[in-house]
């Protein structure tokens, strides 16, 4: 009974996205309806423009069976389903599905390369939104628009996210570990040697304690007060440290050279299959610039040329489409050579591994965060003359959320 619901459910999800997928195609891409009607029942397009009586007539049987209260049920949902997909199922695969089974499958490596990538997204925020607004006003004019000079601007718009994208992983494979941008913390340790993440932090505290201080002589309230804010300013340093000390020790879950190939080869591949929807584009916006860029057997579209590129990245040909003008040959040439690009710089992680290079940056993060786990401990004796197990005791005994934090902490193997 379960299975059944929950095949209902994953049924009804698909339809949904399907007659989503078919609206927007429709409004931005092209006409789906008529081209599946055209390509596979021809016998039918005399019935074409009645269509939504067809529609309605099925909205009608589909109402008749379920009843008033699920049919309109469905139908709301329906109507708001790409915002329930955008705000609410989207965000729950990526930040607690995806999680949830990274951790049951004990990947620290795994874990530690998806948070460095959605850190790094969202520390580049700006720059990525900017990037897929390139992107889809790209995709709209090139399918819309037959106008020479929009397309040579397309064209130009599409080959500067192409080199975006490899020069972005071009770096990645010079400076493949940014766990979490520790390495911008470390440039700035080398630059400032008194910078220090745990000072800065200590001080505040301090400076929050000496303002409660002027007070504590005045009522046994502001005692109280200031009892509270020393309880909240070593949660706080527990809380911090334990995480420090948490994620220094998963570190070493990069010593796997294994692994962290792995992980690399997939962002190589999906780099690949990026670039080669990019070039796909340029291939087509060539042929919309002007026909005489390529030799073809029949008019081709871009699925056809989305076929023609992979075969032209892997330094292949199809007979059907032959680059003859200079635009289409200049392609040529970018496509096997981007596929070179990206090889190069999966080579370029496998050598920098294979010496142990990688190794040495690794190092320099797990020094980082071992100065800042002393510096941590020694302010708790300096402070308030407490150990850590002291520290923790004197938690438990107030009832912090953050005892609750350290001991789940622990459980983690």
């Amino acid at each position: 009974m379960v299975l059944i619901k929950t095949m209902k459910r994953y049924i009804k999800e698909v339809i949904f996205i399907i007659i989503w997928s078919v609206i927007f195609m429709k409004l931005f891409v092209v006409d789906v309806e008529r081209q599946f009607i055209e390509y596979y029942f021809m016998e039918f397009k005399p019935y074409f423009a009645y269509r939504v009586f067809f529609y309605s007539l099925i909205l009608i049987v589909c109402w008749y069976i379920i009843g008033n209260k699920r049919f309109f049920k469905n139908l709301g949902y329906l109507v708001f389903y790409p915002i329930i997909l955008l705000l609410w199922k989207v965000p729950k695969i990526f930040f607690w599905q995806i999680p949830k089974i990274l951790y049951k499958s004990k990947s620290w490596l795994l874990i530690y390369a998806y948070i460095n990538s959605w850190i790094n997204h969202f520390w580049q925020l700006k720059y990525n939104i900017l990037r897929f607004l390139l992107l889809m006003v790209s995709l709209i004019l090139i399918f819309k628009s037959n106008n020479v000079i929009i397309l040579y601007v397309v064209n130009f718009f599409i080959l500067g996210l192409l080199i975006s994208l490899l020069v972005d992983k071009f770096k990645t494979a010079f400076q493949p570990l940014r766990l979490f941008k520790l390495n911008l913390e470390l440039s700035n340790l080398k630059d400032k040697e008194k910078y220090n993440v745990a000072s800065k932090f200590i001080d505040n505290l301090k400076e929050t304690e000496d303002v409660e201080n002027l007070d504590e002589e005045d009522s046994t309230k502001n005692e109280l007060s200031v009892e509270k804010k020393q309880k909240e300013n070593i949660e706080q340093i527990i809380l911090i440290k334990s995480i420090f000390s948490f994620v220094t020790i998963r570190m070493k879950d990069f010593l796997s050279r294994k692994t962290y190939i792995v992980v690399f080869f997939l962002k190589i591949l999906v780099a690949f299959l990026n670039a080669w929807f990019l070039i796909s584009l340029l291939n087509y916006g060539a042929y919309k610039i002007s026909e005489s860029n390529f030799a073809v057997n029949n008019a081709p579209n871009f699925f056809d040329f989305v076929y023609y590129t992979f075969h032209s990245m892997l330094h292949g040909t199809i007979p059907h489409i032959v680059p003859s003008g200079v635009l289409g040959k200049v392609l040529d040439i970018l496509a096997p050579f981007t596929g070179l690009l990206l090889t190069g710089t999966l080579l370029t992680v496998f050598f920098t591994v294979k010496t142990d290079k990688y190794k040495e940056n690794l190092a320099e993060i797990i020094g980082f965060t071992e100065t800042q786990l002393s510096q941590f401990e020694n302010v708790l004796i300096e402070k308030y003359n407490f150990t850590l197990s002291q520290a923790v005791k004197f938690l438990e005994s107030k009832k912090s959320y953050v005892c609750i934090i350290v001991k789940e902490l622990d459980k983690i193997e």
